[in-house]
């Protein structure tokens, strides 16, 4: 399918936001979900883009997306990190 871009579909002001979005830009995806998750549980979730190109469904912070291989190397180095702290 024809990929178009993600930027500001959804118009964000945090830093947060704002950085996700510069991402998906750059990266040139369609679409993704991001989160910041503390130890009282999510303290904030957006989604960017398209989850669905074709349909124009956006993203959002609920989309089922199938997470691959790159999440096992995300984890060690989070967790390498909070080690080092």
């Amino acid at each position: 399918g024809a990929t178009m871009p993600a930027t500001n579909i959804f118009a964000r002001t945090d830093p947060f936001s704002e950085k996700a979005a510069q991402f998906l830009t750059e990266s040139g995806g369609p679409g993704m979900a991001c989160a910041v998750v503390g130890a009282d549980g999510v303290r904030w979730a957006r989604g960017f883009g398209w989850a669905d190109v074709e349909s124009r469904r956006p993203m959002d912070a609920d989309t089922l997306l199938n997470v691959g291989s790159i999440a096992k190397t995300v984890t060690a180095t989070a967790v390498m990190q909070l080690k080092e702290q």
